[in-house]
């Protein structure tokens, strides 16, 4: 919906992946707080069925207006977003030595001294949700 370009649909920005292991829940939709779940899941391509139910453990806080389900709920969106993922995401499983190879290198990017706070906190942030301090 932003490029408005169909090939993609469905398709999600990449954040930085610095601090990675230590800012679940993870996935778009923050449906799992286990990353090597997460990155066992996504890897194998997770089916539809399969997305339906992560979402459902989703830990991200409820915000007033948001449709995050509509996906699920909608029978034609569904279909066009299993349509999407079928055809990005060809399924590759990951032993258990490239799945721990993976988080140790996704732990290589953990940036102590920001998650220490080294910038300060925001007086507010762009979701509206509290800034503890």
């Amino acid at each position: 919906r932003v490029t408005g370009r169909a090939e993609d649909a469905y398709r999600f920005r990449t954040p930085s992946l610095r601090n990675v292991t230590r800012t679940g829940p993870w996935g778009h939709a923050g449906a799992h707080d286990d990353l090597r779940a997460f990155l066992a899941d996504h890897a194998a391509g997770a089916g539809w069925a399969e997305a339906q139910v992560a979402a459902t453990l989703a830990s991200l806080p409820a915000l007033p207006g948001a449709e995050d389900r509509r996906a699920f709920d909608d029978p034609a969106e569904a279909a066009a977003v299993a349509a999407a993922r079928a055809a990005a995401a060809p399924g590759r499983s990951l032993t258990a030595a490239k799945l721990s190879a993976l988080l140790a290198f996704l732990e290589a990017l953990t940036d102590e001294a920001s998650l220490a706070g080294r910038l300060g906190s925001p007086d507010e942030v762009p979701s509206g949700l509290p800034v503890t301090r």
